[in-house]
């Protein structure tokens, strides 16, 4: 008898589920080469830069926990929250004094945003049952969004360099419609349905194991958005370079870092998920110290480059070994919204270092520091027989 998972494709083998994860890298790593802007618009400082990246990132957070029962309506309604508050931040441009409802509008950006993602992410890796196969197609997956990724500081360069901020929020909103009114005609709510029961027959995993989960995405999530949401900031302050320049710099990280994801799909099928992960995470630690020596634009690249070439297969890696000990859907929910939780908490801490100490080069001693403490956790619990 064919099984159901066999009757149906799966959904991250529908076009849409690629799309919405192109367009979720764009949109989640969009604000950190157009920061400067919104800093030079308001007049900010960096610790309230800093709270910009946080707003966001704890709007990823909530949105990654915050699910429907219905799967198909979170990510309709993540593309509905997205289209608003790209609209929102775009007009709430002429305010001069904008900064708080700019937070505010940030926040549900990152709302809906964590919907889209949280629900993908869960449904792609509850879809393939083998851990290895389900590693390579995670991989796969998030490539895409690391493409994403890779694309928001390109894009965002040329809209700044020909164009204007405005023109590129108001991009990003209709963008985001497109994709909800594309899911509602095409997405198979059946098929969501099913893989939706799937995960919540999953059994519950002790609370000791899920905590060290917790910590390994909230401490990824702060490492991957202290690096990516100053580099355009730290690039401006440490070289003569303009802001469209710098943005440009970041693509660097973001190009290194799919291609961490693409590599990666390619070498778990023969190499064990936590040689990759260390061996990674020691790439991006120590690239993440030389930054802060690096003063020139050329240096900086490839420097971050490094960081997202190590980095890059760490989330899919991760949560393909919490999947393989099969949490119900709320559990895996739960622990990767600590990826959002880090990303908020990380960048801003470093934003109050930089204001207190009066220096952006020593606040980014914490991407180095989250870096070590990362390896340190999985170096251990590697070395446990029951890892």
């Amino acid at each position: 008898m064919t099984s159901p998972s066999q009757a149906q494709p799966a959904p991250p083998s529908h076009p849409l589920m690629h799309m919405n994860f192109l367009f979720a890298g764009m949109g989640t790593l969009l604000l950190g080469p157009t920061l400067p802007l919104y800093a030079r618009r308001w007049g900010l400082h960096d610790a309230q830069s800093g709270m910009l990246i946080a707003a966001q990132f704890a709007g990823l957070f909530v949105g990654a926990i915050a699910l429907f029962s219905s799967l198909r309506r979170s990510l309709l309604c993540g593309t509905l929250v997205v289209t608003l508050s790209f609209l929102g931040v775009a007009l709430n441009l002429s305010n001069p004094h904008g900064f708080v409802l700019a937070a505010v509008l940030l926040f549900t950006l990152g709302l809906g945003l964590g919907q889209i993602t949280t629900t993908t992410n869960l449904l792609s890796a509850i879809s393939v049952r083998e851990t290895r196969r389900r590693s390579s197609a995670l991989s796969l997956l998030n490539f895409t969004w690391s493409a994403g990724a890779v694309l928001a500081p390109l894009v965002a360069g040329l809209y700044i360099a020909h164009a204007s901020l405005l023109l590129l929020l108001l991009t990003f909103a209709l963008c985001a419609m497109a994709l909800g009114l594309f899911a509602m005609r095409t997405l198979p709510a059946t098929t969501l349905q099913r893989l939706a029961a799937s995960a919540a027959a999953g059994r519950r995993i002790r609370v000791g194991p899920l905590l060290y989960f917790f910590g390994l995405f909230l401490l990824y999530g702060g490492m991957e958005a202290t690096v990516s949401g100053w580099l355009s900031t730290y690039t401006l302050r440490y070289t003569t370079i303009g802001v469209a320049e710098a943005a440009y710099c970041t693509s660097f990280l973001w190009i290194s870092f799919a291609l961490g994801r693409a590599v990666c799909a390619l070498l778990v099928r023969h190499v064990p998920d936590r040689v990759i992960c260390l061996s990674g995470l020691a790439l991006a630690t120590g690239a993440s110290a030389c930054l802060r020596g690096a003063h020139t634009s050329a240096a900086i690249a490839a420097c971050a480059g490094v960081v997202g070439l190590g980095l890059g297969p760490f989330f899919p890696l991760t949560f393909s070994i919490l999947i393989a000990k099969r949490p119900s859907a709320q559990q895996a929910g739960a622990a990767t919204s600590n990826v959002g939780l880090g990303s908020a908490i990380f960048p801003y801490a470093t934003g109050l270092l930089s204001t207190h100490f009066g220096s952006l080069k020593i606040a980014l001693l914490t991407p180095m520091l989250i870096g070590l403490c990362l390896f340190s956790l999985v170096f251990v619990r590697a070395r446990q027989p029951d890892a």
